[in-house]
């Protein structure tokens, strides 16, 4: 990896549900450099990680690093309104990109894909609260 930032696992989806998103998303192969999304972006898609790796970034609160088998792009994605952080590949990567309409085909024709998804959201949620919690501990926070 080009660049030496704290790897970041939360954002790494169960295999079961990787699998379940393959039929429903598009290969694209992209060069470093390549801006999946930008923060308060209207969502239009989920982004799977599948070679290479990733900056997550949100100024003055996140910089991390994700690797393959992240799944970017959740929270907006689900609730039908912006990114909250922006993504930009590091390195040349391979992603499976599924666009909104397919993520709702995806939860009704399989419904514990679903399920996954809700779990990676509310681990996602209880990663951004600790993070609030330590900001505030360093006097960071009003």
């Amino acid at each position: 990896m080009p660049e030496q930032l704290k790897r970041d696992e939360s954002f790494v989806a169960p295999a079961a549900l990787r699998e379940a998103l393959a039929p429903y998303g598009s290969e694209l192969n992209h060069p470093a450099g390549k801006v999946l999304f930008e923060r308060g972006q209207k969502a239009y898609g989920l982004f799977l990680l599948l070679s290479g790796s990733a900056r997550l970034s949100v100024p003055g609160a996140l910089d991390r690093s994700v690797g393959p088998g992240a799944l970017l792009g959740v929270p907006g994605t689900l609730s039908k309104s912006v990114y909250s952080l922006s993504a930009e590949l590091l390195e040349e990567s391979t992603v499976l990109f599924v666009p909104s309409e397919r993520v709702a085909a995806l939860t009704v024709e399989h419904p514990e894909a679903g399920f996954q998804l809700v779990q990676l959201l509310s681990r996602e949620i209880q990663e951004l609260r600790q993070r609030i919690v330590e900001l505030n501990g360093r006097g960071m926070l009003p």
